[in-house]
C-alpha cells in the first residue's frame, strides 16, 4: 500500500523516538525556567519602578535612590528581556527542529520516490535548527546571568 503524501501516516517504531523525545522535554523545561525567570527579573524592576513613579506619602528618598540605579535597572531589564526572547526562540526552534527530524525518518521508512533525498534535505534543516536552538539557550542563560548580576549591582549599590 503506497502511503505517497499522506507522510503522517508513516508509523516509526515508538521506541527509536523515546530518547528524542525525552530529550526535547528536558531542554525545553530548562527553557521554561530560563523563561519564568527572567519574566520574574522583568517583573521585580517593574515593581520598584511603580514605586519610584508612584511613591507613598513622604516616599521622595525612594525616588532619589532609585534614580541613582537607573542605569543597572535598565541594562536588567534589556537583559532580561533578552532572555525571555532567546528562551521562546529557543522553544521554537527545538520543536521545529524535532519536526523536521521526524519528517525525515518517516521519509526514511516510507523510501518511495525521492524520498531519501528529500530527507537528507529536511535533516539538513533540522541541524541548522539545532545549532539555532542552540544559540538561543546559550544567549537566554546569559542573558539571565547578567540582568541578574546588573540587577544585584543595582540593589547593592541602594544598600
Amino acid at each position: 500500500m503506497s502511503t505517497r503524501g499522506t507522510l503522517g501516516l508513516v508509523n516509526i517504531p515508538e521506541h527509536t523516538l523515546e530518547h528524542d523525545m525525552t530529550l526535547l522535554e528536558r531542554y525545553n523545561e530548562f527553557s521554561g525556567e530560563l523563561l519564568r525567570l527572567g519574566l520574574l527579573g522583568i517583573t521585580a524592576i517593574g515593581f520598584a519602578a511603580s514605586k519610584a513613579l508612584f511613591p507613598g506619602e513622604g516616599q521622595t528618598t525612594a525616588e532619589a535612590l532609585l534614580q541613582s540605579v537607573r542605569c543597572e535597572a535598565g541594562l536588567s531589564l534589556i537583559a532580561f528581556g533578552g532572555c525571555v526572547a532567546a528562551a521562546l526562540a529557543h522553544r521554537y526552534f527545538a520543536t521545529d527542529s524535532m519536526s523536521w527530524h521526524l519528517q525525515a525518518m518517516r521519509r526514511y521508512v516510507r523510501a518511495e520516490g525521492n524520498d531519501i533525498e528529500v530527507a537528507k534535505a529536511e535533516f539538513r534543516r533540522r541541524h541548522r535548527q539545532f545549532k539555532r536552538s542552540e544559540c538561543a539557550i546559550l544567549v537566554a542563560s546569559m542573558s539571565l546571568g547578567t540582568g541578574a548580576v546588573t540587577m544585584a549591582f543595582a540593589i547593592w549599590r541602594l544598600i
